[in-house]
C-alpha cells in the first residue's frame, strides 16, 4: 500500500497515550483500508455524529438532483425552488439568491449561526416552529456571491430544496441515490419539526461509511463501476470557489487546500481526500478545544508515512 506501518503505529500509540478526545482514525490507500483504529469506549460499528460533515452529504444530494433534472440548474432561484414559503423582507439581493450562492457559503444571509461562537442564533433556527421559514426570513445584507460567510442556514435551505424537488426528505433521497449504492445501511439523520432533515448537521454514521464517501469522491463519484455521483459534480464541488478562513478555500460545502479537500465537522470530524496520493483519511472525535489534532496527525504521521 506504500505506507510506513511503523510510523502509523507510532501515531496510533500517540493517540492512545496522549489524545483522549480522538475516537477513531481510518486511512484508505489505493483502495485498501490500511488503518482502522478506534479509541476509548468508541466501537467499530458505532455511529458517530458527523456534525458539519453533513453539509458535504447535503451538497452531494444537490449534485445528484441536478443530474436527474429535478433542479433546473445552479442558477435556479431559491425562492422559486421553495414555492410553499413566502419570505419576509425580500429585497433585490434575496430575490436574486440562487443555489450557486448557497453552495459555497456566499449567500449574504445574515444568520450569525457559525458555531461555536454564535450558539444562540443557531439555537433560534433549531427551535423555530418552521426552521426553513426562519432561514428564508433572515436578512440578506451582503450581495450574494461577493463574500464567503459560513452559515448553517445555507445548508438547511438546500435540504429543504431536496425535499421539495424530490418529494421525499433528504434522508430517503440519500438512501436511494447515495447510501444504498455504497452499502451504507446504518445511518440516522435528524429532522426539524417540519420533517426536513437538518442540512447542516445531525447526521450519524459509522467512520467506515464516512471513508466510503471519501473514497467515492476520490474515484470521481464511481462505486463498483456505477456512476453514483456525476464526475463533473465531484470535480466542481471540490474546487475552490471562495477564499475561506479555516482552510484556504471552500467549494460546494467542501473545504479545499493544497493537495486535498475535506469535509469537516465540529469536535474533530473529518473526511480528508488526497487525490495525488490516492488516499482518504477519516477522523472522528469529541473535543471542544483541540481542533488541530487531526491536522497535526496528518502532518506529523500520515503524510510522512507515504512511501510510494
Amino acid at each position: 500500500m506504500g505506507l510506513d506501518a511503523s510510523r502509523l503505529g507510532s501515531m496510533v500509540d500517540h493517540i492512545r497515550r496522549d489524545l483522549p478526545t480522538v475516537d477513531s482514525v481510518l486511512v484508505v490507500r489505493h483502495g485498501y483500508l490500511a488503518v482502522d483504529e478506534y479509541f476509548g469506549s468508541f466501537a467499530t460499528e458505532q455511529r458517530h455524529r458527523v456534525f458539519s460533515c453533513t453539509k458535504s452529504v447535503t451538497s452531494t444530494l444537490v449534485g445528484i438532483a441536478l443530474d436527474e433534472g429535478l433542479i433546473p440548474g445552479l442558477d435556479s432561484k431559491v425562492l422559486e425552488l421553495l414555492p410553499g414559503h413566502e419570505a419576509w423582507n425580500v429585497n433585490q439581493w434575496k430575490e436574486s439568491l440562487t443555489l450557486r450562492h448557497l453552495l459555497p457559503m456566499a449567500s449574504g444571509i445574515d444568520a450569525r449561526d457559525d458555531y461555536p461562537d454564535n450558539w444562540l442564533w443557531l439555537d433560534r433556527m433549531l427551535g423555530a416552529p418552521d426552521p426553513v421559514q426562519y432561514c428564508l426570513d433572515l436578512n440578506v445584507t451582503v450581495q450574494p456571491g461577493s463574500r464567503f460567510k459560513y452559515t448553517n442556514a445555507n445548508s438547511h435551505l438546500m435540504s429543504a430544496i431536496i425535499k421539495e424537488v424530490s418529494g421525499v426528505p433528504a434522508l430517503d433521497y440519500a438512501r436511494e441515490k447515495l447510501f444504498t449504492p455504497l452499502g451504507i445501511t446504518d445511518v440516522e439523520w435528524e429532522a426539524d419539526v417540519q420533517g426536513v432533515n437538518w442540512g447542516h448537521d445531525r447526521l450519524y454514521m459509522r467512520p467506515r461509511d464516512m471513508a466510503k464517501l471519501g473514497f467515492l469522491f476520490l474515484r470521481g463519484g464511481k462505486w463498483n463501476g456505477e456512476q453514483v455521483v456525476p464526475e463533473g459534480w465531484v470535480s466542481d464541488a471540490t474546487t475552490r470557489k471562495m477564499a475561506a478562513d479555516i482552510f484556504p478555500g471552500y467549494g460546494y460545502q467542501w473545504w479545499t487546500g493544497d493537495g486535498f479537500y475535506c469535509a469537516m465537522g465540529y469536535a474533530g470530524q473529518f473526511i480528508y481526500v488526497f487525490p495525488s496520493r490516492d488516499m482518504v483519511v477519516v477522523f472522528t472525535g469529541r473535543t471542544s478545544t483541540n481542533f488541530e489534532n487531526p491536522r497535526n496527525l496528518i502532518r506529523d504521521y500520515i503524510l510522512p508515512s507515504v512511501t510510494g
